[in-house]
């Protein structure tokens, strides 16, 4: 028996490219790149995959290793294949209820959050944390920033309930 939930991709006239299983409960959150070759997904909780959506072929994936990371948006960038991945991490202080654990034997998160932070990612591997941010406002203590990267893949939005932020992205490729 598999948990999580599996992943179907598409062509726009609706054959089937590629399934998935993807591990993980709850929310579903994905992303195209602005030319619709890539799509990045995460089931929340310490995992993001990276597809390449003509082939549907899952280029890699990402797992953190603290069990209280919570993926809620992504964001990337085609030109280098970079995903952006919105971040929360819970706090945990000794002697509270904070969760219950799941098949995985991993902490479900059911607490306050301490650290909201955007994570580059590139071939499976973490290259840079920008962050913090601000952490009022929220509608749910797991949410993470917003992300979006504009159409000529030379800035990435990030937004959060009270404030955005416009990063410049210099890819060493001329720019």
């Amino acid at each position: 028996m598999t948990r999580g939930k599996y992943l179907v991709i598409r062509e726009r006239g609706g054959r089937l490219i590629a399934e998935h299983h993807v591990q993980g409960e709850g929310n579903y959150y994905a992303a195209f790149s602005p030319d619709e070759r890539y799509l990045g997904v995460t089931p929340g909780p310490w995992k993001v995959y990276f597809f390449e959506t003509e082939t549907g072929r899952l280029l890699w994936e990402y797992a953190d290793r603290s069990e209280m990371t919570h993926f809620s948006s992504v964001a990337i960038l085609p030109s280098l294949r970079l995903l952006f991945a919105g971040r929360s991490e819970a706090v945990l202080k000794p002697g509270q209820f904070k969760g219950s654990i799941d098949e995985l034997n991993r902490r479900v998160i059911e607490n306050e959050t301490k650290d909201r932070s955007i994570y580059l990612l590139a071939n499976g591997h973490l290259m840079r944390v920008l962050g913090p941010f601000p952490g009022e406002g929220y509608e749910t203590q797991l949410q993470a920033p917003d992300l979006r990267i504009s159409k000529d893949g030379k800035s990435l939005l990030v937004t959060t309930p009270r404030k955005f932020f416009i990063y410049s992205i210099i890819t060493g490729k001329g720019q």
